[in-house]
């Protein structure tokens, strides 16, 4: 926190942090925000352990199965770490939008990086809507109130209006 007042007391016009995994929450700080964790926005399998072979054998005997039985479930176990749950594969594009050099508008669009998605799209980023768009907002909203910040909710979009 102290690190993003500093920068914006110094003339940045916005401080942007991701990339841990965790959405925690924007701030609008002297009207210039402050995006404390937007999340990750791409995450790829380690493909050094994806292709190799011996990795998978030693794998699936560690689990009790098959390489050639693997579930999806178990292909992500292999390739994410243990705490890279479904939280570390939701995130959100932040727009601002300025009218003569201040900040009015900032428009939150939920991306999914598609933890139940088949292999091949896992960790890609795709506009999230329905269930998981309206789960970002919601995480999302619930940790900028903290900084004072109101998101209002509108379809599948977050918007913060400032100095309204």
């Amino acid at each position: 926190m102290e690190l993003a007042r500093t920068a914006v007391d110094n003339g940045a016009d916005a401080f942007f942090s991701h990339g841990e995994g965790e959405l925690r929450g924007i701030e609008i700080y002297n009207g210039k925000p402050i995006f404390y964790q937007l999340g990750n926005f791409n995450r790829h399998p380690f493909f050094q352990e994806v292709f190799n072979p011996e990795y998978w054998e030693r794998a699936a005997r560690n689990r009790g199965a098959d390489v050639e039985n693997l579930t999806r479930a178990q292909v992500q176990a292999l390739n994410y770490p243990a705490n890279h749950d479904r939280e570390y594969f939701e995130s959100v594009v932040a727009v601002s939008h300025y009218n003569e050099g201040v900040l009015e508008e900032i428009r939150l669009y939920p991306v999914d990086l598609k933890f139940d998605g088949p292999f091949v799209d896992i960790g890609t980023p795709h506009l999230a809507s329905g269930e998981v768009a309206q789960r970002v907002l919601q995480t999302l909203r619930d940790a900028s109130a903290a900084f004072g910040t109101e998101i209002r909710i509108s379809d599948d979009v977050g918007i913060i209006e400032i100095g309204r």
